[in-house]
């Protein structure tokens, strides 16, 4: 059969784009290299807008959805220089919570197939070209030592970091200069939470630029983690990401008294936002991690791979509505760029001026200090998508 759209990767970018997909009657064949509910490494914070975007969007409520989360009702920061910053956040009927991805990426896996998606477990080799190579259409699978081609009208990558549709069209997802590096674990409290949970960001010098962080995902339980914004500073400082981790956890034992899983112990690579080039390339679409769109300030990239899974899929419409093809890969990369592209600079912006840079960022943090009303403003522009 060939379907009209081929969807690689069944994370929060491709499960969206499939469920898009499906929901206007097209046949949409969802691809994973993994069978699902299956654990994803990420620090598992999801801001107010996928909050937002679960509701009017895709009709989904988290709660009536079953959904293990921990909704978040404040933001807590510390820099450099030891100065704190507290702001609780103001009711609403879309808030910010923390979910594992097992659990989050199974709730929208299972909404793409209840919209009629198809998934397959496959393993992607790589795209399939058309017979002058100017065109994507289809995927190659490997199954063992045999290669089994798939066409389709369009194909979207929602991959990941390890996107083979984005090796193989551009030799590479990032650069390493390009690609942050980060650890995380779940750990269980020794005392609960307070009755308002918060998420804990803690930019530390040894760090820099980078920061840990202490995310509730039950009142007894948090992922806890750090990540690392420059690998090559990293490397001269002698010392890996566990080591960097468990002196996190021992510094806060005061106030974050906790026990570390080992096993859910797990590091992995982050390509940061760095420009606003082309996320179509041969006629297929790149999105979520895939493309890049992931925040350079705090490596958070939920919410951007939902919006372009989503506006992936609706050129993918436009075009097997009879639309043209240029004119289709133009709206989706003006969709990006006028909405989470603006975003995803800005935040760059952020990392370069302020986030590593310890003496401007203990400056800014002691206004906002001494002048209350911005603080709300930079807390907000310091978390990132995490906001």
């Amino acid at each position: 059969m060939i379907y009209d759209a081929i969807v690689v990767g069944s994370g929060p970018g491709g499960a969206v784009a499939a469920a898009t997909l499906a929901e206007r009657g097209k046949s949409v064949l969802l691809i994973d290299r993994q069978a699902f509910p299956r654990d994803k490494v990420c620090g598992d914070g999801l801001p107010g807008n996928v909050s937002e975007m679960l509701d009017k969007d895709l009709g989904i409520d988290p709660k009536k959805a079953g959904l293990k989360h921990q909704q978040i009702y404040g933001i807590s920061m510390v820099a450099p220089s030891g100065k704190s910053l507290l702001v609780q956040g103001k009711p609403s009927q879309h808030y910010s919570m923390v979910s594992p991805r097992y659990h989050f990426d199974q709730m929208l896996h299972e909404h793409a197939l209840k919209k009629g998606a198809k998934f397959e477990v496959m393993d992607i080799d790589a795209p399939l070209y058309s017979p002058d190579g100017s065109k994507v259409i289809g995927v190659v699978q490997r199954k063992g030592k045999e290669l089994i081609e798939h066409e389709t009208r369009v194909v979207i990558a929602a991959d990941g970091v390890s996107s083979s549709i984005a090796r193989s069209l551009r030799g590479r997802v990032s650069d390493p200069v390009e690609t942050a590096v980060a650890i995380r674990a779940y750990a269980k409290l020794k005392r609960p939470l307070s009755s308002d949970p918060t998420v804990y960001f803690k930019y530390l010098l040894q760090l820099t630029p980078g920061y840990a962080w202490i995310f509730p995902t039950a009142p007894n339980e948090v992922n806890v983690g750090l990540g690392l914004f420059d690998q090559e500073i990293y490397k001269k400082r002698g010392k890996n990401l566990k080591q960097l981790l468990n002196e996190f956890k021992d510094e806060m034992e005061s106030e974050y008294p906790m026990e570390i899983d080992a096993d859910t112990l797990k590091s992995w690579p982050i390509p940061v936002w760095m420009n606003r080039e082309s996320r179509v390339v041969k006629g297929a679409y790149l999105v979520g991690d895939a493309g890049r769109f992931v925040d350079a300030l705090t490596g958070g990239g939920i919410f951007p791979a939902m919006i372009t899974g989503q506006l992936a899929a609706r050129s993918a419409i436009q075009i097997l509505d009879g639309g043209n093809e240029q004119a289709a890969a133009s709206a989706y990369d003006e969709g990006w760029r006028n909405g989470i592209g603006r975003s995803l600079n800005r935040l760059l912006m952020v990392q370069k001026w302020i986030g590593s840079k310890p003496p401007v960022f203990n400056a800014i943090f002691g206004v906002a200090n001494a002048i209350p009303p911005i603080r709300s403003a930079l807390l907000t522009g310091l978390a990132g998508q995490h906001s």
